[in-house]
């Protein structure tokens, strides 16, 4: 959802891509964004034939488009090696979908680890292909997952922000 570039950790997707499909044989990696890399043509030599037909490559999406997406997916990954703070991970809270985060930037402060989602080693696709089979073949953990997640977002409503807000200045002030 975004930029397939290589900042935003899209290599790391398509190096798990092999553990992740032969680890679990209904697994289907659904790839939306704006591909300024040429990481779709690269997948070729990534991903071998057989596992290349459940990858799926959709472009940039319409808004409507990303919501069913969302709706539909069992974690979304945010492998991202640098975020000040990302917007996927809220947009995925907001369906109940647990996120696959990167450990770095400020990707932990949003997906608790344990919590909403599950967090990788930054820069390994080992550890990220592993977290993915996990939320993939548990669904306990996977329907647990999805409760924090909505209550992240819930938490990190903008009225609760500004609640928090006001509550900061007023006992700053007192």
């Amino acid at each position: 959802m975004g930029r397939l570039e290589r900042r935003k950790g899209i290599d790391l997707l398509l190096e798990a891509a092999p553990a992740i499909l032969r680890g679990n044989d209904k697994a289907q990696l659904v790839i939306a964004g704006r591909d300024v890399e040429n990481w779709v043509e690269r997948a070729q030599t990534l991903v071998s034939g057989s596992d290349r037909r459940r990858v799926h490559f959709l472009g940039e999406v319409t808004d409507a488009t990303r919501e069913k997406l969302l709706a539909r997916a069992y974690c979304v990954v945010f492998p991202s090696r640098y975020e000040s703070f990302g917007l996927v991970p809220l947009e995925a809270f907001v369906h109940g979908c647990p996120v696959i985060g990167s450990r770095s930037g400020a990707i932990p402060e949003v997906v608790e680890d344990g919590v909403s989602g599950l967090l990788f080693e930054a820069d390994s696709s080992e550890s990220l292909g592993k977290r993915v089979l996990e939320v993939l073949e548990d669904q306990a953990l996977r329907q647990r997952l999805g409760n924090g997640a909505r209550d992240c977002v819930r938490r990190l409503s903008s009225r609760n922000s500004a609640v928090a807000s006001v509550d900061l200045y007023a006992g700053l002030a007192g």
